[in-house]
């Protein structure tokens, strides 16, 4: 089972845990368990249909206040489960992976390396830092966690416009080990730096080595590469 397949089960199971509950008690405690089953509900569909609209990030990587109150329930938990990876796992803030091409998880301004010019965030549930999302070159692709980009042609264009960049490119997601460094591999072909998907998750991981693509990140690699080609 893919890892989009048993998030979207995982937190199915959550929400009707959480309907059973709302069905059961009483009191202030219904509401909040029946907003909980809802916003699991919606994230469930979201993974399993490849939605990360859902979350409501727009293009300058802003997030609709509608679609925040609606996810909340989720995106509070959601937010204490990746900052307790960052407290087990610890990664660098950003990695050079190749020449002029960084790999990086959600981070601020100040974390940018001075030679990017461009910066493309992948994060889909979570709007982008203030300083980060004013950047001229700052350029938004929600992907879902293990998912990949539901619109390649999106994804392919603004990979030819990374790789036409003259400047440094930092691609980010949640942590940088799953959708950017996919997105960073298809790059890296693009710019004929490796042969192969592989050959570029191998060099990347010389730098970064907690990189960790998944069965649909290797799928969406090989069809981008041949779509590029």
């Amino acid at each position: 089972m893919t890892k989009p397949r048993v998030l979207a089960l995982g937190i199915g199971v959550a929400g009707a845990l959480c309907a059973v509950g709302a069905a059961t008690l009483s009191g202030a405690a219904v509401w909040l368990l029946a907003w909980t089953a809802l916003s699991c509900f919606v994230v469930a569909w979201a993974y399993a249909a490849n939605r990360p609209e859902v979350f409501g990030k727009q293009a300058d990587g802003r997030v609709r206040l509608a679609n925040q109150l609606l996810l909340l329930p989720y995106l509070t938990a959601f937010q204490a489960v990746c900052w307790l990876i960052r407290v087990v796992r610890p990664l660098p803030p950003v990695d050079e992976v190749a020449s002029g091409v960084y790999v990086g998880g959600r981070l601020r301004e100040a974390a940018i390396p001075p030679s990017v010019e461009l910066v493309i965030d992948l994060v889909a549930e979570f709007p982008g830092a203030r300083g980060v999302r004013h950047r001229p070159g700052y350029r938004c692709l929600p992907v879902l966690d293990g998912h990949h980009p539901r619109s390649l042609e999106s994804f392919l264009a603004r990979t030819v416009e990374a790789a036409a960049a003259r400047g440094g490119v930092l691609i980010h997601c949640e942590s940088g080990i799953g959708r950017a460094p996919t997105a960073a591999a298809v790059l890296l072909v693009a710019r004929g730096l490796v042969p192969d998907p592989a050959s570029a998750v191998e060099l990347m991981a010389k730098r970064r080595p907690k990189i960790h693509p998944t069965r649909s990140d290797w799928a969406f690699m090989e069809r981008a590469v041949a779509s590029l080609r």
